[in-house]
């Protein structure tokens, strides 16, 4: 599914196996992803490029992608609540930077990734309440300073 430059799109149950990237997205604001199934893409389960803001994944299980979740440079206002990240090659959410105070990630199961959450650049993440099992590192933070991280 490639999203190009448009606002207010809900994505609601559904199941994506074995392509290269099953949502690609750029230039995408207001964008909610739920009660889906995204398994086996070959680079990214959701891709976000840079100018996409304003995002919920929630109920949602990224299965055995490249990357989970990767955000570009400069994502904003995005919530991660109530998702499994199992078996990524490489991570499980990924996010270059951020210059908001509204990024969390909650209630999240990761497993099986080489790094469960990989931050690298930026300021105010919250990350609370998830599980982090066989996963090469849980939460990586890379040049970032100020996120608030719980159990």
């Amino acid at each position: 599914m490639f999203l190009l430059d448009g606002q207010n799109f809900t994505v609601t149950d559904i199941t994506t196996f074995d392509t290269t990237s099953a949502i690609y997205a750029t230039g995408m604001v207001s964008v909610k992803i739920t009660d889906s199934k995204l398994e086996g893409s070959s680079l990214y389960g959701i891709y976000a490029t840079a100018s996409s803001t304003n995002w919920t994944i929630r109920s949602t299980s990224i299965i055995d992608n490249g990357y989970g979740v990767f955000f570009g440079a400069s994502q904003r206002y995005w919530v991660i609540d109530n998702s499994t990240f199992l078996y990524n090659t490489y991570d499980g959410v990924t996010t270059m930077s951020s210059t908001a105070d509204y990024n969390n990630i909650t209630n999240c199961i990761f497993e099986g990734n080489r790094v469960g959450v990989n931050i690298y650049y930026g300021d105010f993440y919250t990350i609370i309440g998830n599980t982090f099992r066989w996963n090469d590192y849980g939460v990586s933070l890379m040049a970032s300073s100020g996120p608030t991280i719980y159990g």
